[in-house]
C-alpha cells in the first residue's frame, strides 16, 4: 500500500463493518490527520467520532480503495459513496465543503462577496415561521451540551483578541433588548432553570419553613445550605425564588 499517492480510502470499524470514505492528495497525511482529530475528540464527523470513542482505536482500520490522479479524486469519491453508502460520512456528496477548511484567501473572497448583502424581510419572516414551535429533545440538548463542553468545544483554550473584542462591542452599540426578551432572560436565570443553581424548589420551601418554625437565624441557615447570607436573605424575603402563578396551586410538586 503506497500511502504517498493520491486516491480514495476507507476507515473501517471492524466490529460492525461500518465505514467512512474520503479522498486525499496524499493518503498518509490524511490518515495521520484523522487519527489526531479522533484522539483529540475533535473529528468533524460526529458519527465516526462517537464510534471511535465507543469501540476504541484498535478496532479501526485504514485501507486504500483505489489510487487515482488528483483531477479524478472527486469523481471516484462519489462513485464509492454510491457503492458503499458509508455510515460514518455526514455528507455523501463528493467535493462538499463539510469538514473542509478554507484558506484565509478563500474566506476573504467569500466575505467580500457577501459584503452589503441584506436578507429581505420576507425571507426573515419565512425563516421565523419555519422555526416556530420547533423544540429540541432533551436527549439532543444533552448530546450538544457534551459535544461543546470542555476540550470538545472548538474554542477551548482560546481567547478573543483585543481587536475581536472591540469589534464585538462596536457591533452591539445601540442594540437594546425588548422588555419581552429581558423578561425571558430573567426567567431563564431564575430557580431551577439556572444551571448554576445549587438549590431546588424543594430545598427553598424547606428553608422558608425552617426559618418560620425554628429559631435558626439566616446566618445559620446559610451555613447549613452552603449559600451566601445575602442569597439567604433574598430567599426569606421573596426577592429570589419567587414561584410563578402557575405553580402556586401545585404544591404537590414540592412535597417534602
Amino acid at each position: 500500500m503506497n500511502t504517498n499517492k493520491s486516491g480514495i480510502y476507507k476507515i473501517t470499524n471492524i466490529v460492525n463493518n461500518h465505514i467512512y470514505i474520503g479522498s486525499a492528495v496524499r493518503l498518509s497525511n490524511r490518515w495521520k490527520l484523522h487519527i489526531k482529530q479522533l484522539r483529540d475528540n475533535k473529528h468533524h464527523s460526529i458519527y465516526l467520532q462517537n464510534a471511535w470513542n465507543k469501540h476504541t482505536e484498535t478496532n479501526f482500520r485504514f485501507d486504500v480503495i483505489v489510487y487515482c490522479s488528483k483531477e479524478n479524486l472527486i469523481k471516484y469519491e462519489q462513485i464509492y459513496f454510491n457503492i458503499y453508502n458509508p455510515k460514518y460520512n455526514m455528507c455523501k456528496i463528493a467535493g462538499s465543503p463539510f469538514g473542509y477548511k478554507h484558506t484565509d484567501e478563500m474566506n476573504q473572497k467569500a466575505s467580500k462577496a457577501k459584503l452589503g448583502s441584506v436578507v429581505s424581510e420576507e425571507t426573515k419572516q419565512k425563516i421565523s415561521e419555519a422555526n416556530k414551535g420547533h423544540k429540541h429533545s432533551s436527549e439532543y440538548k444533552e448530546k450538544m451540551s457534551k459535544r461543546f463542553s470542555g476540550i470538545t468545544n472548538p474554542f477551548y483554550g482560546k481567547k478573543h483578541s483585543k481587536e475581536a473584542i472591540e469589534k464585538n462591542k462596536i457591533a452591539h452599540i445601540g442594540n437594546k433588548a425588548t422588555n419581552q426578551t429581558k423578561q425571558k432572560m430573567s426567567e431563564n436565570r431564575q430557580g431551577e432553570d439556572n444551571k448554576f443553581s445549587k438549590l431546588t424548589w424543594k430545598i427553598v420551601d424547606e428553608i422558608r419553613q425552617r426559618y418560620e418554625e425554628t429559631k435558626l437565624s439566616q446566618k445559620e441557615l446559610a451555613k447549613i445550605y452552603s449559600i451566601s447570607r445575602s442569597q439567604m436573605n433574598n430567599i426569606i424575603n421573596n426577592k429570589q425564588w419567587i414561584k410563578p402563578r402557575t405553580l402556586e396551586n401545585k404544591d404537590e410538586q414540592y412535597e417534602m
